[in-house]
């Protein structure tokens, strides 16, 4: 009997799950406002045990104890990635500019003020662990730097570049989102 209306919690939170695919933005709210409490014990219900729902609670579960994946938080991560990009690659572009292909030497400069600032961009991101930081931004990098060849020196892209750009970003989804312990545990 202490147990139902954590049960009936948990539940809701399945129900949230089956519209997740209909409203993600609101099943999200639901999953973030769930309490620990709720999902710990809808694991530990014996009724949902080998079943679908279970499985869905537990799912759900943790990623509702994952409070930083906010559509809020990921959207900033994104931004400060691109920004990030676009410093190091613009900077690093200006310098090539001004080293190898003759322009003033000011380009030079203005290069290597944008890779300062890039410097301190990473700065400002929620993600707590350095290593793993600079890992998933590398795989954006990666894509970034394809695009900013295309758009600014006309360079083709092969199948080759498009192909190893994906596996890249599909590294950087795979590191970014991979369930883990919160940290100290």
């Amino acid at each position: 009997k202490e147990m139902k209306p954590a049960i009936n919690s948990a539940l809701l939170l399945v129900h949230a799950g089956h519209a997740l695919h209909r409203d993600p933005l609101s099943a999200s709210r639901v999953l973030h406002r769930a309490p620990t409490v709720v999902l710990a014990a809808a694991r530990a219900d014996s009724t949902l045990k080998n079943t679908q729902p279970r499985r869905l609670v537990l799912l759900l579960s943790s990623i509702a104890q994952s409070p930083g994946w906010r559509p809020a938080v990921v959207c900033k991560i994104g931004a400060l990635f691109v920004l990030a990009g676009l410093a190091e690659i613009g900077g690093g572009w200006l310098v090539w500019q001004a080293v190898r292909e003759g322009r003033p030497w000011w380009w030079a400069l203005l290069g290597s003020l944008a890779l300062i600032t890039y410097g301190f961009i990473p700065c400002l991101q929620p993600l707590a662990d350095f290593g793993r930081l600079y890992a998933v931004y590398g795989g954006i990098f990666i894509s970034m730097a394809f695009g900013w060849g295309r758009l600014f020196d006309g360079m083709k892209l092969d199948r080759g570049d498009l192909i190893g750009s994906a596996i890249a970003f599909l590294g950087v989804l795979v590191t970014l989102f991979w369930p883990r312990a919160p940290r100290g545990s």
